[in-house]
């Protein structure tokens, strides 16, 4: 069985395929919400950060991976 060796990665080689993440969807999502979702994040965690101060909560790794809101 042959082998083929790649010695060459610039722009021009044949193997070479530029990805542009700028062009899917995904992409355009991320940076259409991206405002609203940090808005969110900050929210959320001024809101953990009053419970734990308050003494209405104890910390806890669920609250921070799971989002739950007491």
């Amino acid at each position: 069985m042959s082998q083929i060796v790649i010695k060459d990665w610039s722009l021009h080689s044949p193997f070479y395929q530029r990805h542009r993440p700028e062009q899917t969807l995904i992409y355009q999502f991320v940076v259409r919400h991206k405002p609203q979702f940090r808005g969110v994040m900050v929210d959320g965690m001024r809101h953990y950060r009053q419970l734990l101060m308050d003494g209405n909560m104890q910390p806890t790794s669920s609250h921070l991976v799971l989002g739950k809101h007491c």
